[in-house]
């Protein structure tokens, strides 16, 4: 952790002369190009894909107003955790702050209940943030691997288990996972949002073919398939490890909460292409619809063209999910404390770290459990309500604390503290969508 964690000096007021973006000498920053597009890498995968059937718990038209809803939730979120970070880089005369760090010094600000929990915040984002991303590798790796089986199953007629598939996976995603650099992976994340929506495109000219009658759909359902919306919605639009990282790496950091900034824009753009795939995806195959790749019928030309760019642009931003999970792990906790006597071996053991526990460990994950997504989207969705919903509304208390202004009626105050209600019931909603999964699971009926 910055040794700014083990400062006692307390600022009250953010010093508003004080600009953390013009003190961020970044040697390899992130031009506008290369920040979107990693932005748009983080949302266009598995998540994307699993959209429609969000819409069949939801009912089509209520579908619609959910998804408008949770796109500008979670961007408001994500500006409430930035926002704060910002006035706290000012209160403390520092160019940048990352997340652990934000929350253990900002509940220092905060009121009395919130300091107690202080010193073990720093831990919480960091324990979260690592499994967040190994969940995401998982379910990249499952998604890659199913993809995989269906076109080698077409194509030669007989096909492998799929532990087998995940197995062949596995040496060549030991190359992305050594790459160290931000900018390279910037360069994979243009190719790969290529890839993907052009993959996209195919797949939506084979959807419109055959479409069902649109009246026939059923607007809404019941309250109790309608919450499991959200598990899915999330996981299809929530990414704040790589949100916050891509800020602190962005030449212009000024402007990626302005409006409309880059974090709108990414948004902006990625609720479109949300809302057009799940409208189709749905409307197309109504109840019957899985993720989206698993309903679409591969014997056709375009189907296979779509699967096999999706696969590709997934392979090459695997390393993307990989590398912040390993950047927390690597420089917050392993590097401190491994101090080989030959300064040759710490590099070595670096690269052992991303291979197991970014390659190894997703693909031993994938076999042991033998699963699908329903798992992945239970853990998305338990990290998320923490990492992206209660922590951030928590944050801007604690930041505002010391001063008191909470607006007229204590409003700000008040707002908080339902984002935070929002975040438990998310979390709830995410508990129980696990446990259907594991009863389901033992009954050998999901």
């Amino acid at each position: 952790m910055n040794s700014i964690l083990k400062s006692n000096a307390v600022v009250a007021f953010p010093d508003e002369d004080y600009d953390p973006y013009d003190e961020r000498f970044l040697k390899r920053g992130l031009k506008y190009w290369e920040a979107i597009n990693l932005l748009l890498r983080g949302f266009l995968g598995t998540g994307l894909l699993l959209l429609p059937e969000a819409f069949r718990f939801s009912g089509i038209l209520v579908g619609i107003v959910d998804l408008i809803i949770v796109s500008i939730f979670v961007t408001y979120t994500y500006h409430l955790m930035l926002k704060s970070r910002l006035q706290l880089c000012k209160m403390l005369r520092v160019p940048r702050l990352y997340y652990p760090e934000v929350m253990q010094i900002g509940f220092k600000f905060g009121p009395g209940c919130l300091k107690f929990f202080s010193p073990i915040m720093g831990i919480c984002v960091d324990v979260l943030c690592i499994i967040n991303q190994l969940n995401q590798l998982c379910a990249y790796l499952w998604h890659m691997a199913s993809d995989l089986e269906r076109v080698f199953e077409t194509w030669y007629g007989k096909g492998f288990p799929h532990s087998s598939y995940v197995l062949i996976l596995g040496p060549y995603l030991v190359i992305l996972m050594c790459v160290k650099d931000m900018k390279v992976y910037a360069r994979f994340a243009v190719v790969s949002n290529i890839l993907s929506l052009v993959s996209i495109c195919f797949m939506i000219y084979h959807m419109v073919q055959d479409l069902p009658n649109f009246t026939l759909l059923p607007p809404a359902t019941e309250f109790s398939t309608h919450i499991l919306f959200f598990v899915p919605a999330l996981f299809a639009i929530q990414s704040i490890p790589v949100t916050s990282t891509i800020e602190l790496n962005y030449l212009k950091g000024q402007y990626f909460l302005s409006m409309p900034g880059l974090l709108c824009q990414a948004y902006g753009l990625l609720t479109v292409l949300c809302f057009i795939i799940a409208l189709i995806g749905y409307w197309r195959y109504e109840d019957g619809i899985k993720m989206l790749t698993l309903n679409l019928d591969i014997s056709h030309w375009e189907v296979q063209a779509a699967v096999i760019l999706f696969f590709l642009g997934m392979y090459i931003s695997y390393g993307l999910q990989g590398h912040i999970g390993l950047y927390v792990l690597w420089e917050h906790y392993l590097s401190l404390w491994i101090n080989p006597p030959w300064e040759y071996v710490k590099p070595i053991i670096e690269y052992f770290i991303r291979i197991s526990v970014f390659v190894v460990l997703p693909v031993v994950i994938i076999i042991y459990l033998r699963t699908g997504l329903p798992l992945f989207l239970a853990v998305h969705g338990i990290c998320h309500s923490f990492l992206g919903i209660i922590f951030p509304a928590l944050l801007e208390i604690s930041v505002i604390w010391p001063s008191q202004k909470f607006g007229a009626c204590y409003y700000i105050f008040f707002k908080d503290i339902t984002i935070v209600v929002i975040g438990i019931l998310v979390l709830i909603v995410s508990v129980y969508h696990g446990q259907r999964f594991f009863s389901n699971q033992l009954n050998g009926t999901w």
